[in-house]
């Protein structure tokens, strides 16, 4: 039995409360014992209710969030198995490039054969013509036949570009058959074409030679270089080209990177 005053637990055959003297009234003491356990078994009852239904709750939500989950990961591998087709074709495309480059290669390691081999036959030709024409004296008819023939060849696959762009284009080191006034190694025709002092073997009398100073890479006419840009002359390999300024000049950029002069069309 609980005291009703004091809540402490006594002897149910008591008639005084044993803690706090408080007198004990067993019928009326009995009806509100009753009624207190009768609300503590409904109370704990709630509780057990509430616990169940919180329980229910947790499960539905861990089913729910487990059913997403689920959905998650077949979109992930369906996602999964469409980037292996995209990858597999793009693999499949790029070795169709490799096999394109490989292919693109081979031709221009054909085309720069074959090139090469018309280099050297123009460079022949080129020769020829100027040994012959330093080593006897042409006929005016001739000689304009000749001029008309590279003047044709320049205009139908000759390309103008500008002096600044032929400048920076290193000068090849060939011996040009011609007159060459201060003996510098440099003809007069090239040493024009260049802007240089055709009766002056070194322009600026720092000790080196016309020659020397520009096959090194250096201003014949003072100081400083001759800003060589080897870029330049990729753009411009295989062509015949004149300077837009004077376009009478004809020059081959080779396949070295290097102008060769071929001389004065008219």
């Amino acid at each position: 039995m609980i005291c009703l005053n004091c809540k402490k637990q006594i002897p149910d055959d008591s008639a005084k409360c044993p803690h706090c003297d408080t007198e004990v009234f067993h019928k009326h003491q009995l009806k509100k014992e009753i009624g207190m356990r009768r609300w503590q078994r409904w109370f704990f009852y709630i509780i057990i209710i509430l616990i169940l239904t919180g329980m229910v709750g947790i499960i539905v939500k861990i089913y729910d969030t487990n059913t997403k989950l689920m959905v998650e990961k077949a979109d992930i591998q369906k996602g999964l198995i469409e980037k292996d087709v995209e990858l597999d074709a793009a693999k499949s495309r790029a070795q169709e490039l490799e096999d394109l480059r490989t292919d693109l290669e081979t031709e221009k390691d054909k085309l720069t054969g074959d090139l090469s081999d018309t280099e050297e036959e123009l460079a022949k030709k080129i020769e020829e013509i100027e040994k012959e024409i330093g080593s006897r004296t042409w006929d005016q008819e001739a000689l304009a036949g000749i001029k008309e023939t590279l003047k044709t060849i320049v205009s139908t696959i000759g390309l103008a570009i500008p002096q600044a762009d032929l400048d920076k284009i290193a000068l090849a080191d060939i011996d040009l058959h011609g007159y060459d006034s201060d003996g510098d190694g440099l003809i007069d025709k090239l040493e024009e074409a260049l802007g240089m002092d055709i009766g002056k073997e070194d322009m600026d009398d720092d000790g080196y030679s016309d020659k020397n100073e520009i096959l090194g890479g250096y201003n014949p006419k003072g100081e400083g270089n001759l800003n060589i840009d080897p870029a330049i002359a990729e753009l411009y390999k295989g062509k015949i080209v004149s300077p837009e300024e004077d376009t009478s000049q004809a020059w081959y950029i080779g396949e070295d990177g290097k102008k060769y002069f071929l001389g004065v069309i008219y």
